[in-house]
């Protein structure tokens, strides 16, 4: 490894360079700052270089510290400088603006209420004066036969005023607004069926948008053979990278099977295409003389199947390798695996430097990287003759590989590890091959009725048989692990257990072993006070929903959850609220109860000693009759009266109001209780901590942003 780090220039530079970004990505930075540190440090940079005078040996360290620090502030720079937000026309600066002429980045994609598409804003302003505009937004468009007629690069004027992306509203879940931001969308707009014109279809495409079109076309043609939905939107996401069809619970069970990149065009597709053009191309030009064209016909095809695919980082990262790696091996040229994946990596942040922050981005580099240097060592650990046995355990070594690249990242972002994954990828690889194989050749081969026909319904027969495989390995038991939750700095630690221990077994380097245990203790300790901090714990969090309340009472590793409804068979609900919260807390028995079956019917609620009044019409003289610790207001709430004896009884409350209740009723509340501690859930849900003493229990009531 040292020698890798050695000859690798371009990770000795990319390293600082994608620090800085991140640094940049989290702190504000002035560009007067970096213009301050940049102007002492370049001067000092050129100055060694061209006067080349030989420092001190106790020196010798400034130079590459000097550059590696402008690089920092290149990346620093650089993601200072790509916030769309900078621009004049921008129209965030433009709140008021009621027009917006905008253009179809994408086809507008149906959800359950609505059809989403992203945007990008052309001109805006009013019916009077129109001026230039730009920036991405996610539109919502209300379903109507109109929308059918949409196509990329199409222009739409919408009669709707530009919002503010909307922030998590629960503790813990996936934030959707940051992952919009980091793809330069900062704002979101809602338009009904008489608030939007189709103005004008597009003949000049941009590149993107002639790439989009062209996968629409195939993905119609590919459509017309009768093929199941299911079947259809995963060879649509295997073969040609779209995604937006596929099934929820499809993709869970290929989720908890280890198998879901397989639904993600990667490198993994990209290399198997030129498994198939490098033998071709070889054979049909020969010689030194073609060199060129086998140098640029597989590099176009590349690229262009990436466009196809929508430019994922993943694909971008392969496209971008496997050029570097044609160049270099049809001229003759070495090729660093570690400078070419720095190069590409460097390239991509520089278009788009919030992509460091993406999961994806994060765990395609990752993947590459351990089978690289994982794949060799493992295949070596155990000899096999037999050459079916030995594309097996080369696989299961390949997968071994990346899993254990990934295996930090992995549990930190999504708190779940595949048990089964070798087997897993055993099966689906093999077989996801064969389908992209078939897929590619029925686009090729389209125009051949007979042949397209008959390669369609083989490649759906084949992916019916990877679902059900995918289906039914996520239902064997222990399937999944479930549950996990780590900290950054856990992350960090597992990291260096995995490369120590790698390092100790593959590597037979016995310091390496001194190193694992270390890093297993500071786990250990890790673990044990978060476990001590768990049994100490004792909260209430009132969820925002849109109907009806969630409450859930924790009490050390155990949880009730209350609500207005039947939670225990809603997986949706506890996916987008109330998982990623629990697995946060560490809660290993959780109960569920229904408030209509609770023994209290009069809306008398206890959870963690607090003393609380679900507010309606029936029980309103409660208010009163003792001092509640939190009254909950929800829509059925804004139907009670209440006069003055009330607003004298609830001062001394915590008021909880819930995503149904009028905005104008609960101004008139504040007015009337100023010194009253009042919560919206429309902002998001509250949390209360509560603290044992000896004389009584103290309990302190936040926004779930202000914990975290």
């Amino acid at each position: 490894m040292l020698t890798a780090w050695k000859r690798s220039p371009m990770l000795r530079l990319f390293l600082p360079f994608a620090a800085g970004i991140f640094f940049a990505l989290h702190h504000e930075i002035h560009l007067v700052t970096i213009g301050v540190i940049g102007g002492i440090v370049l001067p000092t940079i050129f100055y060694w270089v061209v006067k080349r005078r030989a420092l001190p040996y106790r020196f010798r360290m400034l130079p590459p510290l000097a550059i590696m620090l402008l690089m920092g502030l290149l990346g620093a720079l650089i993601t200072a400088l790509s916030d769309p937000r900078h621009s004049e026309t921008h129209f965030s600066h433009h709140p008021e603006d009621q027009l917006h002429r905008v253009r179809l980045l994408d086809v507008p994609a149906k959800k359950e209420k609505s059809w989403k598409v992203f945007v990008e804003v052309i001109s805006a302003g009013d019916s009077i004066h129109m001026r230039t505009g730009s920036g991405k937004v996610l539109l919502y468009l209300a379903p109507c036969e109109a929308l059918n007629s949409l196509m990329v690069d199409d222009d739409i004027i919408i009669s709707s005023k530009i919002q503010d992306l909307s922030p998590p509203l629960n503790p813990n879940v996936f934030d959707y607004r940051q992952y919009l931001m980091n793809h330069g969308i900062h704002g979101q707009c809602y338009a009904d069926s008489l608030s939007w014109m189709h103005t004008k279809s597009s003949d000049n495409h941009t590149l993107t948008g002639y790439f989009r079109i062209l996968r629409e076309y195939l993905l119609q043609q590919l459509t017309s053979h009768q093929i199941e939905e299911r079947e259809a939107d995963v060879l649509a996401a295997l073969v040609l990278g779209k995604t937006t069809g596929l099934d929820e619970e499809l993709m869970t069970s290929y989720a908890g099977a280890g198998a879901v990149h397989v639904l993600a065009v990667s490198g993994l597709h990209v290399a198997l295409i030129y498994m198939i053009l490098s033998p071709i191309l070889k054979r049909v030009f020969r010689g030194n003389r073609a060199r060129w064209t086998k140098t640029l016909l597989p590099v176009f095809l590349l690229w262009a199947y990436a466009g196809i695919t929508g430019f994922s980082p993943s694909v971008l990262r392969s496209a971008l390798m496997f050029t570097c790696f044609i160049i270099a091996d049809n001229f003759q040229k070495q090729n660093n695996i570690f400078n070419t994946m720095s190069v590409s990596a460097m390239l991509l942040l520089i278009s788009e430097p919030c992509m460091i922050s993406e999961a994806g981005f994060q765990l395609s580099y990752l993947a590459v990287l351990g089978i690289v240097i994982y794949q060799d060592p493992l295949v070596h650990l155990i000899y096999v003759k037999n050459k079916f046995l030995l594309w097996a355990w080369k696989l299961t070594c390949v997968s071994t590989a990346a899993q254990l690249a990934t295996l930090p990242v992995t549990l930190f972002y999504f708190h779940q590890f595949p048990n089964y994954f070798i087997l897993t990828n055993l099966l689906v690889i093999p077989i996801s091959t064969i389908v992209l194989y078939a897929g590619l050749a029925y686009f090729v081969l389209y125009a051949i009725p007979w042949i397209n026909h008959h390669l369609a319904h083989i490649a759906a027969m084949l992916t019916r048989v990877m679902n059900d495989i995918m289906i039914a390995m996520s239902e064997w038991p222990g399937s999944v692990t479930m549950h996990i939750d780590i900290t950054p700095f856990e992350s960090l630690v597992i990291t260096f257990l995995v490369v120590s221990s790698a390092s100790w077994i593959l590597f037979r380097r016995a310091k390496s072993a001194l190193w694992s245990m270390a890093f297993i203790l500071t786990l250990l300790v890790c673990r044990n006070l978060e476990v001590m901090s768990i049994l100490d714990q004792k909260v209430v969090c009132f969820h925002h929903v849109k109907d009806g309340f969630v409450i859930s009472e924790i009490r050390g590793d155990g949880c009730r959850i209350v609500s207005s409804s039947d939670l225990s068979g809603d997986a949706r609900t506890q996916k987008f609220v109330l998982n990623g919260y629990l697995d946060h807390k560490g809660i290993d028995a959780l109960s569920f109860c229904m408030f209509n079956d609770s023994a209290n019917h009069a809306g008398v609620l206890e959870v963690n000693d607090l003393k609380v009044l679900i507010l309606h019409e029936s029980n309103s003289e409660l208010v009163g009759v003792v001092p509640w610790d939190v009254i909950y207001f929800d829509r059925k709430s804004s139907r009670v009266k209440l006069g003055e004896d009330a607003f004298d009884a609830m001062h001394a409350s915590t008021l909880i109001f819930g995503q149904g209740y009028p905005k104008e009723k609960l101004n008139f509340i504040r007015e009337q209780l100023p010194n009253t501690n009042i919560h919206d859930l429309s902002k998001g849900a509250v949390i209360c901590y509560l603290t044992d003493t000896d004389e009584n229990s103290q309990c302190v009531f936040r926004h779930f942003t202000e914990s975290q």
